[in-house]
Parts: structure tokens; C-alpha cells; sequence
């Protein structure tokens, strides 16, 4: 996934913070911090440790599988795309 694609998906975590009204504390808390991960991947002086990031992108997708299918199907993507990209 280019940097690009990563972008959108990242936007796509941003529309789904401001658009989940019903998203409890702890869930919103895990979609910021996925959020901030992505943000740091596409930094180009990103110091974040790989297998963190993608750690806990895998958490993510299986905390948001129930309560937030799209969100979960957007995490999916993007460990796959992490994985391609050797992170």
C-alpha cells in the first residue's frame, strides 16, 4: 500500500472518530493511538518500533470486529499493507 493509500486510511480513521458518537472511551482511545501509529509510519522520521505498530493494529481490528465492522475491515487492510511494506 503507498504512502498514498495509507493517507486515505488514516482519513478514514479520522471520519470515523468524529462521526462515532456512540464509540466508548476505551475504543476511541485504541482508534487515536492507531491513528497517531499510521501518522508516525508516514513520518519520515518515524522512531516507532515496527512490530509495535503493527501490534497493535492487529488489536485493533479484532477490538472493532463486533462493535465497528468497518473500522475493523480499514485495520485489516492496513496490516496487510504494513506486512507488504516490511513493517
Amino acid at each position: 500500500m503507498p504512502s498514498s493509500r495509507l493517507r486515505e486510511s488514516l482519513e478514514s480513521i479520522r471520519r470515523e472518530l468524529d462521526d462515532a458518537g456512540a464509540m466508548d472511551d476505551t475504543d476511541r482511545a485504541l482508534l487515536e493511538q492507531v491513528a497517531a501509529d499510521i501518522e508516525r509510519v508516514l513520518d519520515e522520521d518515524d522512531e516507532t518500533t515496527p512490530d509495535t505498530v503493527r501490534g497493535r493494529m492487529e488489536k485493533a481490528a479484532v477490538d472493532f470486529e463486533a462493535k465497528h465492522p468497518r473500522l475493523a475491515r480499514v485495520m485489516n487492510e492496513i496490516v496487510d499493507a504494513l506486512g507488504r511494506m516490511g513493517i
